[in-house]
């Protein structure tokens, strides 16, 4: 299992000065920071057949996103249900 102080130390020794570690709220994430920076997503898509499928692709995607995270205890049973899942994968 990788430390994260361990790498975060090693990025910074070889001239790292920004780490993205995603979106969304985690301790780990609190106690690594020291500033926050707004960050925003999109895409531009072009109004064309290509564009209209790949807006279709995303959205059910963005909306479980949404309603998931709008849902503090849904929330919360996801996070753990990933965690678990996490220390699984690191078995």
């Amino acid at each position: 299992m990788v430390r994260p102080l361990g790498w975060l130390a090693g990025a910074a020794a070889a001239g790292t000065r920004t780490v993205d570690l995603g979106s969304g709220p985690a301790r780990y994430k609190d106690s690594l920071k020291t500033r926050e920076l707004p960050v925003y997503g999109g895409a531009v898509v072009r109004p064309v057949p290509g564009g209209a499928a790949y807006r279709l692709s995303r959205e059910p995607a963005r909306a479980a996103r949404r309603f998931v995270s709008d849902r503090p205890r849904l929330a919360g049973a996801a996070r753990r249900a990933l965690e678990g899942a996490g220390r699984l994968r690191d078995r």
